[in-house]
């Protein structure tokens, strides 16, 4: 990535001026933070227990479906209904979009608490934590 900044800034010379100088040697900047970052979980990773490891990423999913249920349940009961997902009041507030609304640890949008769910399935099921793994499909 830092080579494609480095190419385009050079064949367009037009462009090229101290503004976009100053975003291309920004994004280098960042994409060398970012190897930095790899580097360090990398050899953390590397250097770590594992068993240390896995009760980390264990009770950070644990916690991220904890804030799922938390979220689902507060929809329930602002609906009074045991299945937002056929609770036409509001508006339709809810409604279809009810898991929308249903946010993780991150309280970020629902496309990452879906992939952060979806990672632990996987690791719980690679874990052979069958009843963990069912967990986020029952959160959501």
């Amino acid at each position: 990535m830092i080579a494609i900044g480095i190419i385009n800034y050079l064949i367009q010379p037009k462009t090229g001026g101290m503004k976009q100088l100053l975003a291309v040697s920004l994004g280098i900047l960042l994409w060398l933070l970012c190897l930095a970052a790899w580097y360090y979980i990398f050899n953390v990773v590397r250097w770590e227990e594992k068993g240390k490891l896995h009760n980390t990423i264990s009770v950070f999913f644990v916690l991220h479906i904890t804030v799922m249920f938390l979220n689902l349940f507060r929809i329930m009961i602002e609906c009074g209904s045991l299945n937002p997902y056929t609770y036409k009041g509001f508006n339709q507030k809810y409604f279809i979009s009810t898991g929308d609304f249903i946010s993780g640890v991150t309280f970020d949008s629902p496309v990452t608490t879906a992939m952060i769910s979806a990672f632990a399935v996987l690791y719980f099921l690679y874990r052979r934590y069958f009843i963990l793994s069912l967990l986020p499909w029952l959160a959501s």
